[in-house]
């Protein structure tokens, strides 16, 4: 995780260097120059450096129009999960999901799956903040649920207006998304 670290920052250090967000430095690059610079010591029994290659490659088509709408602020909107984390005090919830919605933010993601009745407070706490229109509140039972289970889980929470953010039929149809 160390190293993680230190490459995610020397990529924000470049792209701050650059004066731009890290996807847009990485979109920009070259499919070789992306693939000279990934370490495929983990990968490489799944995936070779020419196959990630050829699979860059074929995503140059329409390159260029999607990164003008991400620009424009037509791309997949980001999320936050500063208030999510399993353990916060209702008030550290209440105050960072607060202070995400001063910066803009419109898309929570919060983690659920420890007791019912705190997952279900922590919810409508969240709810009374980011409020319900223009804005998505999804949440991740961090595998302590599966496909199955989930809407024996999600349906005591549904009238909250939750989302479990994993595309799921069921879910999405349980959880009124």
């Amino acid at each position: 995780m160390a190293t993680g670290a230190v490459v995610n920052a020397i990529w924000d250090l470049w792209g701050r260097y650059e004066g731009k967000p890290v996807w847009q430095l990485v979109c920009e690059m070259s499919p070789e120059d992306l693939v000279k610079l990934l370490d495929f010591r983990y990968v490489a029994d799944v995936l070779a450096p020419e196959e990630a290659l050829a699979i860059l490659s074929e995503g140059q088509n329409g390159k260029d129009d999607r990164i003008k709408e991400a620009l424009q602020d037509k791309a997949v909107p980001a999320y936050t999960t500063s208030a999510g984390w399993l353990g916060y005090s209702d008030a550290k919830v209440r105050a960072l999901l607060t202070e995400s919605v001063e910066k803009g933010y419109k898309h929570f993601k919060l983690k659920v799956g420890g007791n019912i009745e705190d997952d279900r407070r922590k919810l409508s706490n969240a709810r009374s903040v980011i409020g319900y229109n223009g804005v998505k509140l999804m949440i991740d039972a961090n595998q302590v649920s599966d496909f199955f289970l989930s809407p024996l889980f999600f349906f005591p929470i549904s009238c909250i207006g939750v989302g479990c953010g994993g595309g799921h039929s069921a879910c999405e149809r349980t959880c009124r998304i």
